[in-house]
């Protein structure tokens, strides 16, 4: 088995995160923990000290499908504080 580090980003400036754009309107993610639709993200965790899109971690959701590693502003402040 490898292993790997998870590096844990807290963004400087908090905003949300665009997915897509699709007919002039713009799509965003939604927290990875609670669900929020389109929050401010304020982290996320990815497999590289210094990391770029593709070494976010992506993340099983029950219904079968994955997500990123984002974190709402709540979510995060919990994740932080452990």
């Amino acid at each position: 088995m490898v292993e790997k580090m998870i590096y844990a980003h807290t963004l400087k400036e908090p905003k949300q995160w665009r997915a897509f754009e699709s007919n002039g309107k713009s799509f965003y993610y939604d927290c990875c923990k609670c669900g929020a639709k389109e929050p401010i993200i304020k982290g996320f965790l990815s497999t590289k000290e210094k990391p770029d899109l593709l070494d976010l971690i992506i993340r099983p959701r029950r219904d079968g499908t994955f997500n990123l590693a984002l974190y709402c502003t709540k979510c995060w402040d919990k994740l932080e504080r452990g």
